[in-house]
């Protein structure tokens, strides 16, 4: 297998790891001081000294201005910042955080898509890699939609303080994840403000994140191995 192949794996597996602190911003979530921890220590360590750092710093010379997405959001959260986050019970720093992470997403993704533009190197990627890519895009995208879908249907609740343009901020997001005409149903359901519709809608978005993170769980496993197995060779 093509040493790209293992540039590549490195900065997704990061990229998987680190949007997956966008359960966080869930009104629903219930805190685990040790899980919350010792994913923000290895996101930390692994930006300042591990893998990470060392494939991308020698990869482009412009290493902290293009990365400042990923560092502000690392230094800005930790366990404490997240807890006061819900406690707080302001919709405004919920939407914050999941737009520091729509910056750190499309970082990722210039910095893959470096690899995924150029012709030649294109070539040399293993095609369960570049799915793999894909679904991430595909999972973290759904997740977001709903993630703001939820925080949506709080403005008709008093469960969450919240002003006017906090509105205008969620339904920015939401449009943010239609780029692609993908939530077109979804968004006109909630302009109908229909309640049954809505949640049932609410439910689908819900089992298609769990199918596609049992998916993308799988693939990961199945490529980790994949790798290990060429290494040993």
């Amino acid at each position: 297998m093509n040493n790209s192949n293992y540039t590549v794996f490195e900065i997704l597996k990061y990229k998987i790891d680190f949007l997956e602190c966008i359960e966080y911003s869930l009104t629903s979530y219930t805190e685990n001081k040790d899980e919350i921890n010792k994913r923000f220590n290895l996101l930390k360590k692994d930006f300042k000294d591990g893998l990470y750092n060392e494939i991308v710093s020698t990869l482009f010379t412009s290493f902290k201005r293009l990365n400042e997405p990923i560092s502000k959001f690392l230094n800005k959260y930790n366990y404490k910042k997240i807890i006061r986050m819900h406690e707080k019970k302001k919709i405004s720093l919920l939407l914050k955080y999941n737009e520091h992470i729509i910056d750190a997403f499309e970082t990722f993704n210039y910095i893959l898509n470096a690899f995924l533009e150029e012709e030649q190197l294109v070539k040399l990627l293993d095609k369960k890699l570049i799915e793999l890519i894909n679904l991430n895009n595909e999972y973290f995208i759904n997740f977001l939609f709903f993630n703001c879908y939820n925080l949506y249907l709080e403005f008709d609740h008093e469960d969450f303080k919240y002003a006017k343009k906090d509105i205008e901020r969620t339904i920015k997001i939401l449009n943010y994840c239609n780029k692609n005409n993908e939530f077109i149903k979804e968004i006109e359901t909630l302009k109908e403000n229909n309640s049954d519709e809505i949640y049932k809608t609410l439910e689908q978005l819900s089992n298609k994140c769990s199918k596609l993170e049992q998916k993308q769980v799988n693939d990961l496993k199945e490529f980790i191995n994949y790798i290990q197995n060429e290494i040993h060779k």
